[in-house]
């Protein structure tokens, strides 16, 4: 299921305070595949598009702090981030664990 969210903080923070629009979803069939196959554990998936404002810099264990929609916020730690580029779609891929 995908949830509409905002990413509210990187820490640690990479420039500016921001404020960014993104998905957060459970990883897909095929997305789970290669976290097994490439030994990373990851709960969730962030896509964040690679369009308009420029993107924070997150790299393996930073701390993103998401805000879903209507609840409170929750932090993530990076497990893996990847930017993919096809014809259309352009975003970066943030396969994530939730902080306890």
């Amino acid at each position: 299921m995908l949830h509409n969210a905002k990413l509210v903080e990187v820490n640690p923070p990479a420039g500016d305070a921001l404020e960014m629009r993104c998905t957060l979803a459970s990883p897909t069939t095929s997305e789970q595949a290669w976290l097994e196959s490439a030994g990373v554990a990851a709960s969730a998936v962030v896509y964040l598009p690679l369009t308009g404002s420029p993107l924070p810099g997150i790299s393996v264990g930073d701390v993103l702090v998401i805000q879903l929609d209507g609840q409170s916020q929750a932090s993530w730690v990076a497990a893996h981030v990847s930017d993919r580029v096809g014809g259309v779609l352009r975003y970066r891929q943030v396969f994530v664990v939730e902080q306890a």
